[in-house]
């Protein structure tokens, strides 16, 4: 994600702000509240430039939840975080979607996906190949001893 959206020079507090005026939302306590569920509540002052990777990470999953949408699409939203920024990142996507939101992650690390994800998509070329729940995906790969990784290129060298 570089820094996909952020305006740098401004907090992260303003960064939510100037989308929610877009969305005709005026609430502070709504912007401190998207701070706050993305663990970012004590820095929400600090100038985006000044931010981590995983910091910038979890404020660009708080600007897309400005204005409640059912659905999010991240691209690799653990990509370059830490250990702790990972488990931060699993568990919250966890949430939102406990919460209501369909969450559709593009990743190549599937191993990091089966931690949190219902239902697989495999695209190949730009097509979508095969769409599998969950479970199905694990049954196939217990039943073949293979990984999530050796399942997707049994169904592209097929």
């Amino acid at each position: 994600m570089k820094n996909a959206g952020l305006m740098l020079n401004m907090s992260g507090h303003d960064n939510i702000k100037m989308k929610c005026i877009c969305f005709g939302i005026n609430d502070s306590n709504y912007i401190w509240n998207l701070l706050k569920m993305v663990s970012l509540e004590n820095e929400g002052r600090k100038i985006v430039k000044k931010y981590s990777l995983g910091m910038k990470q979890r404020l660009g999953i708080a600007l897309a939840l400005v204005g409640d949408p059912d659905l999010l699409v991240l691209d690799e939203p653990t990509n370059g975080l830490d250990p702790a920024g990972i488990a931060f990142m699993r568990r919250l996507m966890v949430d939102l979607n406990k919460d209501g939101k369909t969450i559709i992650i593009s990743s190549h690390v599937l191993d990091e996906l089966s931690k949190f994800s219902t239902r697989y998509g495999f695209i190949n070329q730009g097509s979508m190949i095969k769409e599998i729940s969950k479970k199905e995906l694990e049954t196939v790969c217990d039943s073949k001893n293979i990984s999530i990784e050796d399942y997707y290129f049994s169904l592209i060298n097929n």
